[in-house]
């Protein structure tokens, strides 16, 4: 996943991640719950095994890419 090594390469050089709305990241958390589910179980990996905490914002921009990829295997 491209924006997965963007967001440890952010982590990494300690810059800002973008700020996700509240509404939209509860609208994400709600709709795509089995992505966020993995997102937070990724997020939990990355905190655990390697020291490296994700901002609740980029769990949700990692939901939508799972989401993605999840959408494709339907098609």
């Amino acid at each position: 996943m491209t924006h997965l090594r963007y967001a440890l390469g952010r982590l990494e050089l300690n810059e800002a991640f973008q700020i996700m709305d509240d509404d939209m990241l509860i609208f994400i958390q709600t709709k795509y719950d089995l992505a966020y589910q993995c997102a937070l179980g990724l997020a939990d990996v990355l905190k655990n095994q390697y020291g490296l905490h994700l901002p609740e914002s980029e769990i949700g921009y990692i939901t939508l890419h799972v989401q993605r990829l999840q959408d494709a295997e339907l098609v």
